[in-house]
């Protein structure tokens, strides 16, 4: 998926956040923010998170030590900032917010957030207004580019395949995990 493809997802999913009155969107790693940047990422009790503005360019919040394979992962933008373990990586999302313009208005949440990631940006920016985001995520996913129904095409091909080859090849007795092997 090309980075120009992945712009304009974001790019949707900021019209989406502008009828909806929404000055941001926060992805934390999952299929969202692999869909919308290209950064294939893993959870952990150190925060590493997207933050998509209604306006301006998407940012990156990751532990300082992450920083170099959270750049070499993502198909386009320059904005990671990071952070240390004495300091509060939510105070970087308030800073992306008001240097995007998106400080004081709703921040959506894309549906699998954490909840301490909520409760904690609460604590640092109280007045902040928390809403769903799945209107923006699933708008902008549900309805597939002639592209991406192309990949899903490609990916049921290989599927097919794969048990086309595998089925002759299953004998009695085999255990579940003896046919995942063979597939």
């Amino acid at each position: 998926i090309s980075p120009e493809e992945r712009r304009g997802r974001v790019a949707k999913a900021q019209e989406l956040m502008r009828q909806a009155g929404v000055g941001a969107l926060l992805l934390e790693p999952g299929s969202s923010m692999l869909y919308f940047t290209g950064i294939s990422w893993w959870r952990s009790e150190r925060l590493t998170a997207v933050v998509i503005p209604g306006d301006g360019e998407i940012a990156v919040v990751t532990p300082y030590f992450e920083e170099p394979s959270v750049r070499e992962s993502m198909a386009f933008g320059d904005d990671v900032r990071t952070w240390n373990e004495n300091e509060h990586p939510l105070l970087l999302i308030n800073g992306i917010l008001a240097d995007r313009g998106a400080f004081g208005k709703p921040l959506a949440m894309e549906e699998t957030v954490r909840y301490f990631v909520i409760s904690e940006l609460q604590l640092v920016n109280p007045g902040i207004e928390i809403v769903s985001g799945s209107a923006i995520t699933r708008g902008c996913r549900m309805i597939k580019s002639p592209h991406g129904l192309q990949l899903m095409r490609r990916a049921s091909d290989i599927i097919i395949a794969a048990l086309r080859d595998s089925y002759p090849k299953i004998t009695a007795g085999m255990k579940p995990e003896d046919v995942a092997q063979l597939i």
